[in-house]
Protein backbone atom coordinates (compact mmCIF):
# COMPACT_ATOMS: atom_id res chain seq x y z
CA UNK A 1 0.00 0.00 0.00
CA UNK A 2 1.49 3.51 -0.87
CA UNK A 3 1.09 5.99 1.90
CA UNK A 4 1.38 9.13 0.57
CA UNK A 5 2.15 10.89 3.04
CA UNK A 6 5.27 9.23 3.99
CA UNK A 7 5.63 8.49 0.14
CA UNK A 8 6.76 5.21 0.99
CA UNK A 9 4.85 2.02 0.19
CA UNK A 10 4.09 -0.01 3.53
CA UNK A 11 3.83 -3.54 4.37
CA UNK A 12 -0.34 -4.51 5.22
CA UNK A 13 0.69 -5.09 9.11
CA UNK A 14 2.53 -1.86 8.98
CA UNK A 15 0.83 0.42 11.23
CA UNK A 16 0.96 3.09 8.96
CA UNK A 17 -1.27 1.49 6.44
CA UNK A 18 -4.55 2.79 7.00
CA UNK A 19 -6.34 0.20 5.72
CA UNK A 20 -6.76 -2.44 8.52
CA UNK A 21 -8.62 -5.75 7.52
CA UNK A 22 -11.04 -7.58 9.43
CA UNK A 23 -13.05 -10.47 8.71
CA UNK A 24 -16.78 -9.79 7.98
CA UNK A 25 -19.00 -11.38 10.62
CA UNK A 26 -22.15 -14.24 9.69
CA UNK A 27 -24.65 -11.24 10.88
CA UNK A 28 -23.42 -8.69 7.94
CA UNK A 29 -25.40 -11.74 5.94
CA UNK A 30 -28.36 -11.60 8.37
CA UNK A 31 -28.41 -7.55 7.11
CA UNK A 32 -28.26 -8.39 3.71
CA UNK A 33 -31.05 -11.16 3.70
CA UNK A 34 -33.27 -8.69 5.68
CA UNK A 35 -32.55 -6.18 3.35
CA UNK A 36 -33.79 -8.75 0.15
CA UNK A 37 -37.02 -9.63 2.23
CA UNK A 38 -38.08 -6.12 3.18
CA UNK A 39 -37.30 -4.87 -0.58
CA UNK A 40 -39.20 -7.83 -1.94
CA UNK A 41 -42.53 -7.10 -0.06
CA UNK A 42 -41.99 -3.07 -1.06
CA UNK A 43 -43.61 -1.93 -3.88
CA UNK A 44 -40.51 -0.28 -5.40
CA UNK A 45 -38.98 -3.57 -5.20
CA UNK A 46 -35.39 -3.12 -5.74
CA UNK A 47 -35.87 0.75 -6.49
CA UNK A 48 -36.47 1.22 -3.03
CA UNK A 49 -34.53 3.90 -1.29
CA UNK A 50 -31.62 2.53 1.14
CA UNK A 51 -29.67 5.36 2.89
CA UNK A 52 -26.37 3.98 4.41
CA UNK A 53 -24.91 6.62 7.11
CA UNK A 54 -21.57 5.11 8.97
CA UNK A 55 -18.40 7.59 9.67
CA UNK A 56 -16.03 4.34 10.36
CA UNK A 57 -16.61 2.16 7.42
CA UNK A 58 -19.82 0.24 5.34
CA UNK A 59 -17.75 -1.91 3.55
CA UNK A 60 -18.57 -4.69 1.83
CA UNK A 61 -22.11 -3.36 2.04
CA UNK A 62 -21.96 -1.96 -1.11
CA UNK A 63 -21.23 -4.94 -2.82
CA UNK A 64 -23.62 -6.90 -1.60
CA UNK A 65 -26.28 -4.08 -2.37
CA UNK A 66 -24.92 -2.83 -5.71
CA UNK A 67 -28.19 -4.52 -7.50
CA UNK A 68 -30.17 -2.12 -5.76
CA UNK A 69 -31.01 1.08 -7.89
CA UNK A 70 -31.00 3.93 -4.95
CA UNK A 71 -28.66 3.35 -2.34
CA UNK A 72 -26.63 6.49 -0.97
CA UNK A 73 -23.80 6.74 1.45
CA UNK A 74 -22.91 9.34 3.96
CA UNK A 75 -20.44 9.44 6.61
CA UNK A 76 -22.29 11.41 8.82
CA UNK A 77 -26.42 11.90 9.51
CA UNK A 78 -27.83 14.25 6.43
CA UNK A 79 -29.96 16.41 7.04
CA UNK A 80 -32.65 14.44 5.87
CA UNK A 81 -31.94 10.90 6.55
CA UNK A 82 -34.99 9.30 6.27
CA UNK A 83 -35.59 6.68 3.51
CA UNK A 84 -38.15 3.21 3.52
CA UNK A 85 -34.90 1.80 4.67
CA UNK A 86 -31.32 3.31 6.33
CA UNK A 87 -28.56 1.31 7.95
CA UNK A 88 -27.28 3.26 10.30
CA UNK A 89 -23.74 3.09 12.33
CA UNK A 90 -24.39 2.10 16.01
CA UNK A 91 -22.16 4.89 17.04
CA UNK A 92 -24.21 8.00 15.94
CA UNK A 93 -26.79 7.43 18.28
CA UNK A 94 -29.04 8.63 15.48
CA UNK A 95 -32.22 7.47 16.98
CA UNK A 96 -34.39 7.73 14.13
CA UNK A 97 -36.97 5.89 15.40
CA UNK A 98 -38.52 8.65 17.82
CA UNK A 99 -40.72 10.24 15.54
CA UNK A 100 -42.88 7.48 15.13
CA UNK A 101 -42.35 6.91 11.53
CA UNK A 102 -39.58 4.11 11.52
CA UNK A 103 -38.62 1.27 13.67
CA UNK A 104 -34.77 0.23 14.39
CA UNK A 105 -35.81 -3.17 13.73
CA UNK A 106 -32.18 -5.06 13.68
CA UNK A 107 -29.18 -4.80 15.31
CA UNK A 108 -26.15 -6.14 13.26
CA UNK A 109 -22.44 -6.66 13.85
CA UNK A 110 -20.50 -5.87 10.27
CA UNK A 111 -17.25 -6.75 11.75
CA UNK A 112 -15.56 -6.95 15.62
CA UNK A 113 -16.96 -3.50 17.03
CA UNK A 114 -18.77 -2.55 14.29
CA UNK A 115 -22.42 -1.94 14.51
CA UNK A 116 -25.17 -1.22 12.22
CA UNK A 117 -28.35 -0.55 13.02
CA UNK A 118 -31.83 -1.32 10.30
CA UNK A 119 -34.09 1.19 10.40
CA UNK A 120 -37.47 0.91 8.34
CA UNK A 121 -40.51 2.59 7.51
CA UNK A 122 -43.00 1.08 9.54
CA UNK A 123 -45.42 0.49 6.61
CA UNK A 124 -42.92 -1.25 5.03
CA UNK A 125 -42.07 -2.96 8.01
CA UNK A 126 -45.95 -3.98 8.56
CA UNK A 127 -45.66 -4.99 4.79
CA UNK A 128 -42.89 -7.24 6.01
CA UNK A 129 -44.27 -8.70 8.93
CA UNK A 130 -47.88 -9.67 6.59
CA UNK A 131 -45.18 -12.38 4.41
CA UNK A 132 -42.99 -12.87 7.71
CA UNK A 133 -45.07 -13.12 10.44
CA UNK A 134 -43.26 -13.92 13.85
CA UNK A 135 -42.66 -17.13 15.46
CA UNK A 136 -44.60 -18.07 18.70
CA UNK A 137 -42.71 -20.84 19.16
Amino acid sequence: VWDRKANVKTAASDPRNPYVYAQTLPDMFRLVQRIQALTAVSPNGPATIIKVIDPDSYWPLPWYLRNYQNVGWWDALPQDPYAPLMIVGAGLHANLDENGTHLMVGYYELRPQVFLELYVRLDLWKAYLAQHPPRTD
